[in-house]
């Protein structure tokens, strides 16, 4: 991926976000107790050169 600020190649990372270990995902619930949840992983890049952060969904399938 390339950066869209300075055009530097962007880096894999990894974001954690919770004491689990397990990280930081998406999630879409419908309304009610049973209602059905939608969850996908992201996928993070980091810019070395300016820092600019990139959140992708591993899965944008899953929310249509």
């Amino acid at each position: 991926m390339i950066c869209p600020n300075c055009n530097a190649s962007m880096k894999k990372i990894r974001m954690v976000g919770d004491i689990t270990g397990m990280g930081v995902y998406l999630v879409n619930k419908e309304k009610g107790l049973l209602g059905m949840e939608r969850r996908s992983n992201i996928n993070t890049f980091v810019c070395p050169k300016c820092g600019k952060l990139e959140l992708v969904a591993e899965n944008p399938d899953v929310f249509s």
